[in-house]
């Protein structure tokens, strides 16, 4: 596993002045960590109230060229801020929050996205959490 540009989020958060507390990391880093493929950049979800200040509206944009805070309402299940502030949702890893990949599970679940039922294909080879999918799903 070889977690790339987060020496690159961090500056690109500093620069924001935004609290590494504020974000969490979803998607293909997410993947990466449990070697389920190699990502080329970062995606991360902020708290609302970040995201209205710096966002010009509740679609993805970059922060940094490998660096995009993705679409507001990641999973539409659970609001980014729950997602974020509640630890039951993420793992922390190199001092930055980490999406569960249970989640990743179930978006990726009815994703019609070639690359995501590709990963979900992966992902349900893991040792996943089944009464945490179960709760959600």
């Amino acid at each position: 596993m070889n977690l790339k540009h987060l020496k690159k989020l961090s500056n690109s958060l500093l620069n924001l002045k935004i609290n590494p507390n504020d974000i969490c990391i979803v998607g293909g880093a997410v993947l990466s960590i449990f070697n389920i493929r190699n990502h080329d950049d970062i995606d991360i979800i902020v708290l609302s109230n970040i995201r209205d200040k710096i966002c010009p509206n509740d679609k993805a944009f970059n922060i940094s060229k490998n660096i995009e805070i993705v679409g507001k309402n990641w999973y539409k299940y659970i609001s980014d801020n729950e997602l974020i502030k509640n630890n039951k949702y993420h793992f922390i890893y190199k001092n930055f929050k980490f999406i569960n990949i249970e989640i990743i599970y179930l978006k990726y679940k009815y994703s019609k996205r070639k690359k995501h039922i590709n990963d979900f294909n992966k992902i349900k080879n893991l040792n996943l959490n089944y009464n945490f999918i179960k709760e959600y799903d």
